[in-house]
């Protein structure tokens, strides 16, 4: 294993305090906002999540585009995290990643892309087989 990158955080358990990264790049009161049907004001490890999730996707897709000499100029990756709870496992998360893009790739194309990246990409790793969906402009092939 060749190290690239690491980073640590820490967290006072419990709602309230900070979340902060060691280098003190990240710095973030804690506040639990869980409530059912209550809107979320305050970021959550939910919107981190999903914010890492298509920031990382998009690098992966950026790459694996390039191997390929595909150029997917101004399209936009979307995230969708979800906080579930399953039978028999409790808490569990979720993600789906959705590609817009204004045109002129072939979208089969950009499809064998998104599984090639789902299945190389850190994140999308971390989520596994928890995948929501995988989409191409809308369509689903995942």
């Amino acid at each position: 294993m060749n190290k690239i990158y690491e980073v640590s955080a820490q967290s006072l358990v419990g709602t309230e305090g900070v979340v902060e990264t060691f280098e003190g790049k990240f710095t973030k009161p804690q506040k639990d906002e869980t409530e059912k049907g209550q809107k979320i004001l305050n970021q959550n490890p939910e919107q981190l999540l999903a914010a890492a999730h298509a920031y990382c996707f998009s690098l992966t897709l950026a790459h694996n585009a390039k191997s390929k000499n595909v150029v997917l100029k101004e399209a936009v990756i979307k995230t969708t995290v979800e906080l579930q709870i399953v039978p028999g496992k409790g808490y569990v998360l979720a993600s789906g990643v959705e590609i817009n893009t204004p045109g002129g790739v072939d979208e089969a194309v950009i499809g064998e892309l998104m599984k090639k990246t789902h299945d190389t990409c850190p994140v999308s790793k971390i989520f596994g087989n928890d995948i929501l969906f995988l989409k191409v402009n809308g369509k689903t092939i995942h």
